[in-house]
């Protein structure tokens, strides 16, 4: 399956590194930069995880595996502990 190599104008991702027999066929993706740190975060996902992120399929339904935080920081870039800082910690149940 191709995938986009440019992020379309709503994007969450931005390809940076196409897969490779090096990385286990993972494509490296940058998510949008925390509005807190200004930092971005990458990381490695599928071909066709990318490409359904940037085609707008919903993140908890591409990833549903994946930790809430993890998901958090591909839909608005906030890092767990800039989440922590702007609402306070989650309670624990």
């Amino acid at each position: 399956m191709s995938h986009p190599t440019a992020p379309l104008a709503s994007s969450r991702l931005t390809l940076i590194e196409d897969p490779s027999p090096a990385t286990d066929g993972l494509a490296l993706y940058e998510a949008r930069a925390c509005s807190l740190c200004g930092e971005a975060t990458t990381l490695y996902l599928t071909p066709e995880q990318g490409y359904r992120i940037l085609t707008g399929d919903p993140v908890h339904e591409v990833l549903p595996e994946a930790d809430p935080s993890v998901r958090e920081v591909i839909i608005s870039g906030t890092h767990p502990h800039c989440w922590d800082r702007m609402f306070g910690p989650a309670d624990e149940d």
